[in-house]
């Protein structure tokens, strides 16, 4: 059975819109995760410093409990 061609021609037309609209869907999912990925590795980046400045100023206060005797008066120690 012969279909006609304009309705063909149609079909062919919405599955042509279907697929650019599906393909642009994906290319945006693409770009977010990789916007994504950057974020999670500057906010690994940062995360690593933080750690960095944490153990020096941990370092500080052994130093400062040392050096005091570990008996200021009205502060408190960690």
């Amino acid at each position: 059975m012969a279909q006609d061609p304009v309705k063909l021609q149609a079909e062919v037309e919405r599955l042509v819109a279907e697929l650019q609209e599906a393909t642009q869907e994906k290319v945006q999912a693409a770009q977010y995760g990789l916007a994504v990925l950057e974020k999670n590795g500057e906010l690994k980046q940062r995360c690593g410093e933080l750690e960095g400045q944490l153990e020096v100023l941990r370092l500080e206060l052994v130093h400062m409990k040392e050096v005091s005797g570990g008996s200021c008066l009205g502060h408190r120690f960690l």
